[in-house]
């Protein structure tokens, strides 16, 4: 049996962490957890306590995301072989998909120097898309022998073939996440304003509440995922990205995973990304920054029924073979056997 420390500040409970452990211990691997999320610097001070602990007890670590800040600690702690599941890089996050800082400030070359080091510490990076991974190797220098894709995924429901047909008196068009220029929500909206069927209900499920007099768009405050499910369960239709930021170009994000768990036929936009896996048997891919294809992808959809179907059927056979817990884990043990060799 394979033994693996699952090392950092993680929170067990989102979503790229949950999966990886699943995955792992349905793959037969002992996971041992060393996480501590206290504030400040007491975290790293009760992480080492922890690890000296079970020092003996593991085969090979991975550092959960998120991994920069913590890398440092678990290679100071452990002789053993280190994966860091980079996911996705916090200096292109902070100064250029969420602009928190500016490109020329000291906080934006903080970022850089975060994942440029933990990268070069780390024997196996973990990125979530082969598009993520040439940024790492072409932004901090990363060889791409390092390397290696780990989609994000999603768990099954009660492990069936998840495709649910619904029967609302309304259409219901499913969105969530943040209102960052990647997802793109302008576009949504706008796309909701050019479509004039009455029958059509768009619920939108976000920390904010953008500007929108249009009456068949419903807001929803954020919610926890066992709440959310059962919003995407409900829907007829779901909606992806549409955002035309160059990172959006480089991620299959969650909420795609979560939609074909339920079952649902899925509008998003054509990237280099979701080319990675998905094809458009699979997802409906329209052009992103595109309302007006938006507008006339979910007329389309809602107007055929059994053009929903197909694309609900092929997208969560594409999920079971590619992007489930056991999946996902079946792969992460791989990579982690080899480094024993």
């Amino acid at each position: 049996m394979i033994r693996i420390c699952y090392f950092g500040m993680y929170d067990p409970e989102y979503a790229r962490n949950r999966i990886l452990i699943k995955g792992l211990r349905d793959n037969g691997a002992e996971v041992i957890i060393c996480c501590d999320r206290s504030p400040f610097l007491m975290k790293y001070w009760r992480l080492f306590v922890k690890h000296a602990r079970m020092k003996n007890r593991y085969d090979s670590m991975v550092v959960g995301f998120p991994a920069p800040v913590i890398m440092p600690l678990a290679r100071l702690i452990s002789s053993r072989p280190i994966v860091m599941d980079a996911f996705l890089s916090f200096y292109e996050m902070n100064v250029f998909d969420r602009a928190v800082h500016s490109p020329r400030g000291f906080h934006a070359l903080w970022y850089f120097f975060l994942d440029w080091f933990s990268c070069r510490l780390a024997d196996i990076i973990l990125v979530d898309t082969d598009a993520h991974g040439d940024y790492f190797i072409t932004t901090f220098g990363v060889p791409r022998k390092k390397i290696r894709r780990i989609l994000i995924g999603a768990e099954m429901e009660n492990g069936e073939l998840p495709v649910k047909i619904t029967n609302n008196e309304k259409f219901v068009v499913h969105w969530h996440g943040s209102y960052i220029p990647l997802q793109g929500i302008t576009y949504l909206l706008r796309a909701a304003d050019l479509v004039h069927d009455t029958t059509i209900e768009w619920h939108i499920i976000g920390q904010e509440r953008p500007p929108s007099h249009n009456p068949r768009v419903i807001f929803y405050p954020w919610m926890p995922f066992n709440e959310l499910r059962e919003y995407i369960r409900a829907s007829d239709l779901c909606l992806g990205i549409f955002g035309t930021t160059v990172k959006a170009k480089r991620v299959i994000p969650n909420k795609i995973y979560e939609y074909l768990s339920a079952g649902k036929p899925i509008i998003t936009a054509d990237t280099p990304a979701i080319r990675e896996v998905f094809n458009d048997t699979e997802l409906y891919l329209i052009p992103a920054g595109d309302a007006v294809a938006l507008a006339r992808a979910v007329t389309r959809l809602r107007e055929n029924a059994g053009l929903r179907a197909v694309f609900a059927k092929n997208g969560c056979a594409r999920f079971l073979a590619r992007a489930t817990p056991a999946v996902l884990g079946r792969e992460l043990r791989t990579i982690l056997k080899s480094m024993q060799k």
